[in-house]
């Protein structure tokens, strides 16, 4: 746990909560930033491509991981960001169709970006080995006959 951070973040090794922030959480709510930020992971988002707005593209990697635990199963806090017209779309999808977005300043998400931990804690530095380690992993729990829902086991196998 740090208190660098507001509310939470990975960097694919740990979990980093602020703990006044984890402390004002349901155990529900609590579950679900955990496993938001383990499919972070899965989805490779613990670097980031150079784009023009890093807060567009946190939104877009937010809605990628919570459309995909809605798709598990996994219910969302209502807080939760999700746009349901970009529901099943990937990552530099949602963030072109954000291009349109009257003021993405009002959209708020409940982490870190994996990609920008480091600001906040400057010993969290990318690690493209824990990266490729989770992108073998996400490929592995395709293996597992159904382990995991059609759309979902996709996106794992493209990751």
């Amino acid at each position: 746990m740090h208190q660098q951070i507001a509310t939470a973040s990975t960097d694919g090794r740990h979990l980093y909560f602020c703990p006044r922030y984890s402390a004002a959480l349901s155990d529900e709510s609590r579950r679900f930033l955990q496993a938001h930020l383990i499919w972070h992971c899965l989805a490779g988002h613990l670097t980031a491509p150079l784009v023009a707005s890093r807060h567009r593209w946190h939104l877009a990697c937010d809605h990628e991981v919570n459309s995909l635990l809605l798709e598990l199963g996994i219910e969302l806090p209502s807080d939760a960001l999700l746009f349901p017209a970009c529901v099943g779309r990937s990552a530099i999808d949602v963030y072109r169709w954000l291009e349109g977005h009257p003021d993405t300043s009002l959209e708020v998400t409940a982490d870190v970006h994996p990609a920008e931990l480091w600001w906040h804690i400057p010993s969290a530095i990318p690690d493209h080995q824990i990266t490729a380690l989770w992108r073998r992993r996400a490929h592995l729990v395709t293996r597992e006959p159904d382990a995991l829902p059609d759309r979902v086991a996709k996106f794992c196998e493209a990751r």
